[in-house]
C-alpha cells in the first residue's frame, strides 16, 4: 500500500502566508518599539 498525499487546498496556504507575513510585521514594530525605547533610555542616561 503506498500512502497517497492529499493537494492541498490553496486557501490553506494563502492562510499560513497572511499569517507569517502578520507575524513578521508585528515582530518588526515590536523591534522598532525596542529601538525606540533604548534610544530614549540611553538619552536619559546622559
Amino acid at each position: 500500500m503506498t500512502a497517497e498525499i492529499a493537494p492541498r487546498d490553496t486557501t490553506d496556504i494563502e492562510a499560513v502566508l497572511g499569517r507569517m507575513v502578520y507575524q513578521a510585521a508585528s515582530l518588526g514594530k515590536a523591534m522598532r518599539f525596542a529601538g525606540e525605547m533604548l534610544a530614549v533610555a540611553e538619552d536619559r542616561g546622559r
